[in-house]
């Protein structure tokens, strides 16, 4: 029946991302950088901060970086 039109479904919760800025965010500053690198290494988290080393030096994407494991 081409001529019956559906009633509009009312959403039942808001989108996740209503009222947020979406879309790809500004890169860090260098002094932005440095200092995430401090505190990692004056927490003790060497793992991280591998990770982190690897994630700005090279630059791979999301999905590369989630496969990568770190074995101290």
């Amino acid at each position: 029946m081409p001529g019956v039109l559906c009633p509009a479904v009312p959403a039942k919760r808001k989108a996740w991302t209503k009222g947020q800025l979406i879309g790809q965010k500004r890169p860090l500053l260098p002094k932005q950088r440095w200092a995430i690198r401090a505190r990692l290494e004056l927490a003790g988290y060497l793992r991280d901060l591998v990770l982190f080393n690897v994630a700005i030096d090279s630059k791979p994407r999301g999905c590369d970086l989630l496969k990568l494991s770190v074995a101290i």
